[in-house]
């Protein structure tokens, strides 16, 4: 069966995970009552004209996710500092993948029953929000509230065009043109650093504010594309008549609110909790953080419990984790976040502090690593795609994964240079590019056509747990050691700015590199560094046990058919 010839929204209904029962006499398929088959045509139909509008759409708008998301992430510690409040960058981040795991499930859900364009406009919607929010805000609060609809927008987008690029490719495609909506990363790098340079530290506000102007006009091509594919009947309005009763019920159960809710809960209870630690609860034994851990435990496992025995519509398939591949994929991709999530929320301001980088080099630095990922992952597609076996190159992508933070670890001190630093994360880079691509083919190749999508959402909300779990490790280690170690390296003069120089890294840039306050501080970040790059190193022994359980499936569109039925 020619897997390209299947229309990508009915390919959605069937295998989103809470997708419409076509047997159900109260659910009706579409508004007119017809079959979806019958009523589109799958995306490859369209004109190449359209088709080549969608393509140059979807390039546009990862140009200006990717160049958006380099710049971001430099901000923020200005943004933070200036609200003295730079140890909460993990936090943030720690938000962010909360979201990430619940928006995707939800968005894959919102592209089932109303479509590809809502979904795309409804996020593009939500990132302009949020780069007015932040460019507006006056406190941490402000900011966090900023982030989270930023954090909306961006994981809609780019997850939104996963869906789309797997819906309108065939299998033994799919990485390398997954990879090329990736590939942007690679020359956006480097552009963001002198914007950043120009920004920081007094206009970090106009570096959000200008990409609510910019973002309207970038989405444009994608956004007609897609209106024209709903026009010509090619994309299904609506699986669901609007006004009637039965369907807000309907549409509760297919969005499985309940599921959402403790998923949500349960995330938000355990992770945020410690994160804060030291902030609002100051104690691990206080009774409201013990509190708030204990219930958001039951709550996530009232989940797992409920979406697999109770909802008609589950959230999440989690019936698709008795397949070792999808397993042995997901902890890949859960292990890949959670590792480099622990140090890299403070990475950025380690640069600037202990090796004195300039704005622009830190930029550059930081961004290395997904350059390597976005070039070697497109060369792992095209290895991939010539000998149709993937296993040998996740097996390679985790020795240079290991022997990347082996150099990361090595070179994390005042007296590496700028190229050794660079060099440990470009060798990490390289191994995530030849895992992480690679892997969500493996899974989908290992699943039945009808769960593609559910199978890609439990992949990456795999992804999107880990990176939570990572950043609010990352927050725990280091709200608990830096104050300590300053207290401790700081000379007795500088004791009393101890968390100030917590506080904003701002502050402790101020002091001249060679002073005796400024040899303590970089001490002490050093030693803080080095435990959460220890504590990475040492997960990725996890995943590099969990490859062995993959199978090996050839990657031939028949091949791969006969491999499902199994």
């Amino acid at each position: 069966m020619e897997e390209s010839k299947v229309d990508y929204r009915l390919r959605l209904q069937e295998a989103a995970p809470g997708s419409i029962d076509h047997g159900s006499p109260t659910e009706p398929t579409n508004i007119n009552g017809q079959e979806p088959i019958e009523a589109t045509k799958s995306t490859y139909d369209a004109s190449p004209v359209l088709l080549s509008f969608i393509w140059f759409g979807m390039f546009l708008l990862a140009i200006a996710v990717s160049l958006a998301g380099q710049t971001i992430v430099s901000y923020q510690p200005y943004a933070l500092s200036e609200f003295n409040a730079h140890s909460m960058l993990s936090v943030i981040g720690t938000i962010q993948y909360i979201l990430y795991a619940i928006v995707k499930p939800a968005l894959a859900r919102a592209a089932n029953i109303w479509g590809l364009l809502e979904a795309f406009s409804l996020s593009i919607a939500a990132i302009l929000i949020g780069f007015a929010i932040n460019a507006a805000s006056q406190n941490l609060g402000g900011l966090a509230a900023g982030q989270i609809f930023y954090t909306i927008g961006q994981v809609g987008i780019q997850f939104l065009q996963q869906i789309l690029v797997a819906e309108i490719t065939t299998l033994e495609n799919r990485s390398i043109l997954g990879s090329l909506i990736l590939s942007p990363t690679i020359f956006t790098s480097w552009i963001g650093a002198p914007i950043v340079s120009a920004m920081v530290p007094a206009k970090w506000r106009w570096g959000y504010g200008m990409w609510a102007i910019i973002f309207p006009t970038i989405s444009l091509p994608l956004l007609f594309a897609l209106w024209q594919q709903k026009k010509r009947g090619h994309i299904l309005e609506s699986t669901a008549t609007h006004g009637k009763l039965e369907n807000i019920f309907a549409l509760w159960s297919q969005f499985d609110i309940v599921g959402l809710i403790l998923l949500t809960a349960g995330l938000t209870l355990i992770l945020l909790p410690m994160t804060l630690s030291t902030t609002i609860f100051h104690s691990w034994s206080s009774p409201g953080k013990i509190s708030m851990i204990t219930v958001g435990g039951c709550c996530f496992i009232a989940f797992l419990v409920y979406d697999v025995y109770v909802p008609k519509h589950p959230i999440i398939l989690l019936k698709l984790t008795k397949n070792r591949t999808v397993v042995a994929g997901c902890i890949l991709q859960f292990v890949l976040y959670l590792s480099f999530y622990i140090w890299a929320p403070y990475f950025f301001s380690f640069l600037i502090i202990v090796n004195n980088e300039s704005s622009k080099a830190a930029t550059n630095i930081t961004a290395a690593q997904t350059v390597a990922i976005a070039v070697i992952g497109l060369l792992a597609a095209f290895l991939v795609r010539l000998t149709t076996t993937y296993k040998w190159v996740i097996m390679l992508g985790m020795t240079s994964k290991l022997v990347g933070a082996g150099l990361m670890l090595r070179y994390s001190n005042a007296r590496a240079s700028t190229v050794q630093i660079l060099f440990g994360q470009l060798v990490s880079g390289a191994g995530t590019g030849m895992i992480s691509i690679i892997a969500q083919t493996a899974v989908q190749a290992a699943t039945p056509r009808q769960d593609v999508a559910s199978v890609t959402t439990l992949y990456e909300v795999a992804g999107a747990i880990g990176g939570a779990v990572g950043n609010a490790i990352s927050g725990i280690v280091w709200t608990a050691l830096l104050l300590s170690r300053l207290r401790a390296n700081l000379p007795a003069t500088a004791q009393s700015a101890a968390v100030e120089i917590q506080n904003s890294f701002l502050v402790a840039s101020s002091y001249l590199p060679g002073s005796s306050e400024r040899i303590a501080i970089d001490k002490s970040y050093t030693e803080v560094m080095h435990v959460l790059l220890i504590v990475a190193l040492a997960l990725l022994s996890v995943p590099f046990i969990a490859m062995f359980g993959m199978e090996n499936i050839r990657l031939e569109e028949e091949t791969t058919e006969q491999e499902r039925k199994k």
